[in-house]
């Protein structure tokens, strides 16, 4: 796991640029400790890569277009491909620390065009309206989706075929936050 301590952009834009983020493999995790970011906040940006994450201390809070979101320590997240955000730290200095997995859709959908991606993936990442799924622990359904994001993060990349055990997480993740984001797709 990359720990993260700031964002880069690529020139000229707001998208984050995203370093070791591979073709072969279009999948970052990350720690981002947020209280070393300068300003103590993440600045608007995008990214192509869908964000799914879990707030392992302090509180952060999500900003998009649509409004805000708050997200304390055992709560986490979804935030769509494309979508203007930005978050800062709510929580003390030096205890806000967020687990970001980071992929392509593509890791899960497959080649363009596959059932899969039309079937699974679209439906969310085709979505204007979703643009930031929140995740409480006080709900059981999303505290156990909130567990298995949590423990896709312990995934040993040095382990093999960790690339297919995680891929696999991912998947079955997708589908409970597929069902998790119906509501707002119909």
């Amino acid at each position: 796991m990359k720990q993260v301590r700031g964002i880069e952009f690529h020139a000229g834009s707001r998208e984050e640029r995203l370093p070791d983020f591979a073709p072969d493999f279009p999948y970052i995790a990350s720690r981002a400790e947020l209280d070393c970011y300068p300003e103590r906040l993440v600045p608007w940006h995008w990214h192509r890569a869908v964000e799914l994450f879990y707030m392992e201390s302090g509180a952060l809070e999500y900003s998009t277009p649509q409004g805000r979101a708050l997200f304390p320590a055992g709560s986490g997240g979804f935030v769509n491909t494309g979508v203007l955000h930005m978050t800062r730290p709510v929580g003390r200095a030096g205890e806000n620390v967020q687990l970001v997995h980071l992929f392509d859709p593509s890791l899960i959908a497959g080649e363009p065009g596959s059932r899969i991606g039309q079937k699974y993936v679209l439906p969310l990442t085709a979505a204007p309206q979703v643009e930031l799924i929140a995740l409480s622990p006080a709900d059981p359904a999303q505290a156990a989706l909130l567990a298995d994001i949590r423990a896709a993060f312990s995934l040993s990349e040095a382990a093999d075929g960790c690339e297919l055990r995680l891929r696999s997480a991912l998947s079955e993740i997708w589908l409970r936050l597929l069902e998790q984001a119906r509501p707002q797709l119909e």
